[in-house]
């Protein structure tokens, strides 16, 4: 049961609010927009979309690792990612808020792989594959960024590059980097 304390003197008050609550009515719970704190809020744009992905795929590793492999395949593992942007972040950020928000862990990462198979464990090393793109993720990072091992955001679409690879292109499962991309996701 549930209690409500005060002092003496403000009982009458909290009685009287008690016995006028009227939990049937729906007016009361109805959700107002334009007068709740989400008045202000605006849902991004195509523009704020490309913005955004542009920060963050320059923050990346990801034109390094996809020349190592195939130089004229970049754009179109730009292409992939971008058209998968809004539900790879929102994948990050149920992921991220299940366990150290705003980061991913090492070990929500180990957990999140082991739930989409990143590694089916079908060829050789496959677990391995995970940790070793977790590591090459952090690898060569400025300390004002990271203070530990974990994926930012940004990382994040790093990892599933690094991963479609592991998992596709270096098994020849997918002759092109974007195509094991757009498999993978």
């Amino acid at each position: 049961m549930n209690y409500i304390l005060c002092q003496k003197r403000q009982w009458p008050l909290i009685q009287e609010r008690l016995n006028n609550f009227d939990d049937t009515s729906e007016s009361d719970h109805e959700f107002i927009f334009e007068l709740s704190v989400f008045k202000n809020w605006k849902s991004d744009s195509v523009e704020d979309l490309e913005n955004m992905f542009e920060n963050d795929f320059n923050s990346t590793k990801i034109p390094k690792v996809v020349s190592w492999h195939d130089k004229h395949d970049l754009q179109d593992v730009k292409e992939v990612l971008f058209d998968n942007y809004v539900r790879l972040k929102r994948i990050y950020d149920f992921e991220a808020a299940n366990g150290s928000y705003p980061i991913m862990s090492n070990f929500e990462t180990r957990e999140y792989s082991k739930r989409c198979n990143f590694s089916d464990g079908n060829e050789e090393g496959a677990d391995s594959n995970v940790d070793l793109a977790f590591i090459a993720v952090n690898a060569n990072k400025p300390t004002s960024i990271r203070t530990k091992a974990d994926l930012h955001w940004f990382e994040f679409l790093e990892f599933i590059v690094r991963i479609a690879y592991y998992k596709y292109k270096h098994t020849k499962r997918c002759s092109s980097l974007s195509s094991a991309v757009q498999t993978l996701i």
